[in-house]
């Protein structure tokens, strides 16, 4: 992920991660977990249109 996508997420505190001094710690599982729920949103909003349009 780049600077200018991460910069929002750690803002709105949707990642997990640490400051030290200028520099961001930013666990890789806390990258894995936003990522999976993310992909979970778009599963259940998919399941909503495909049950609407039945």
């Amino acid at each position: 992920m780049s600077w200018n996508t991460l910069r929002p997420l750690l803002a709105a505190g949707e990642i997990r991660h640490k400051r030290v001094g200028r520099r961001y710690i930013i666990p890789r599982q806390a990258i894995n977990d936003y990522l999976q729920s993310d992909a979970d949103r778009a599963r259940a909003l998919a399941k909503t249109i495909i049950r609407s349009v039945k």
